[in-house]
């Protein structure tokens, strides 16, 4: 057999298998798929947390045909599936514009559901996220600054270090990077990278979008005072509800078990909300845990096969996404 057959053949061997062993999965397991900011075309983003329009299209419509692709306040309200597939849900984390101007036609050409958690704190400020203010700082940097290395490796490398910190001290780390980096030019007011109210009230009106808070400002929870923590997560529900009318579910920022305290579990539900979904990698099971839910992440440069594996929860690490 000719090589392109034979890689062929194993990619559809690889789907099979995926597709058994989520159909074997427990009628109450439910596979949800984390992405975040979506690149128009298909040429693959440097950066870990973008996926090009082509592949979101592919794996949607992947989705659509192999698992019961329902809204997540479905699955989290107890229903089961209904067509013998396993169950599973589109998530997207940050709010970024590119949910409005690139993945909504891809989810409406699919008539695919999805929730989006966004921060109501930055979209009233018109304010990037911590992580957005690197990139740009990165990709309008002097090049000899970078040292050979491109803006997403950097970006990736430098990331992981500035999440784990206080919101103080990333701000400081970030003015020092800016300086150090020296900036050579600013996104122009089109390059605005989150959603505003506008954006919202568009994808509310289409119907196949809700919305879920993601705290106000994206800290790390963790690094906060109790009172702090109170103010990121009430706030960010109460936002949410005078601008769209319901917020009841939660996604941490980041997400990884550090970030995740006893004590803001306890905030989440005393507020009211009725799940908070993490980024640790595996299938969700709403009847078992509800506040510390299991999702998916997605990436750039994933082949057929290996998005079938993920999405059947095969070989769960988590790809190289370092913002959430």
């Amino acid at each position: 057999m000719p090589g392109g057959l034979k890689s062929v053949a194993r990619a559809c061997l690889a789907i099979a298998q995926a597709d058994r062993i989520a159909r074997a999965r427990s009628r109450d397991m439910v596979m949800v798929l984390m992405y975040h900011g979506v690149t128009p075309g298909d040429a693959r983003p440097d950066r870990g947390d973008r996926v090009p329009a082509a592949e979101l299209d592919r794996q949607i419509a992947f989705m659509q045909r192999h698992y019961e692709v329902r809204r997540l306040h479905d699955w989290i309200a107890g229903h089961a599936p209904a067509t013998g597939r396993p169950g599973a849900a589109i998530t997207f984390d940050d709010g970024l514009r590119s949910v409005r101007t690139v993945a909504l036609p891809i989810l409406e050409a699919h008539r695919c559901p999805a929730t989006v958690f966004i921060c109501p704190g930055l979209i009233d400020e018109g304010k990037p996220p911590w992580f957005e203010r690197l990139y740009t700082i990165l990709r309008t940097a002097d090049p000899s600054k970078l040292r050979g290395r491109s803006p997403g490796d950097l970006y990736e490398l430098l990331g992981a270090e500035l999440k784990k910190l206080a919101p103080a001290e990333q701000s400081d780390r970030l003015d020092l990077l800016d300086r150090e980096y020296r900036v050579t030019a600013l996104p122009r007011s089109e390059d605005r990278v989150l959603l505003d109210w506008e954006d919202v009230s568009i994808l509310v009106a289409g119907g196949l979008v809700d919305f879920g808070a993601h705290t106000m400002t994206h800290p790390n929870l963790s690094r906060l005072t109790r009172a702090e923590q109170e103010e990121e997560i009430v706030e960010s529900r109460d936002a949410i509800r005078r601008r769209v009318g319901e917020c009841k579910i939660f996604a941490w920022p980041n997400g990884l078990p550090d970030d995740i305290t006893p004590e803001s579990i306890d905030i989440i539900r005393a507020a009211g909300f009725a799940a908070s979904l993490t980024a640790i990698a595996g299938w969700a099971d709403f009847g078992r845990e509800r506040f510390l839910v299991q999702r998916t992440g997605l990436g750039p440069g994933m082949s057929r096969r290996h998005f079938a594996q993920r999405a059947a929860g095969i070989g769960g690490a988590r790809s190289s996404i370092t913002m959430a």
